[in-house]
């Protein structure tokens, strides 16, 4: 996407500022057309990454709870297991 982008610009930028016919005209509307259509893409790729990063860190937060849950319940029932029978 990057690179598609790159090139778009640099073909634009070898374009001349003022167009001297029809065809430099058209071409000129064309690459910026183009280059907001990536952007736009390149932008809504970007803000799909960031939602599945955050939720795939939420997800691995509440495995890592659940096991610490897990784990505490297990130590809290041992323990209570060894106090009861101690008396």
């Amino acid at each position: 996407m990057i690179s598609k982008i790159a090139y778009a610009e640099q073909m634009l930028n070898k374009v001349p500022a003022i167009p001297t016919n029809k065809i430099e005209f058209k071409l000129i509307n064309q690459i910026i057309s183009d280059l907001e259509g990536l952007h736009i893409v390149k932008d809504r790729s970007d803000a799909r990454i960031t939602l599945l990063n955050t939720r795939i860190k939420f997800i691995e937060d509440e495995i890592n709870l659940q096991k610490k849950i897990t784990i505490s319940f297990y130590f809290i029932n041992n323990f209570l297991f060894v106090l009861f029978n101690l008396y």
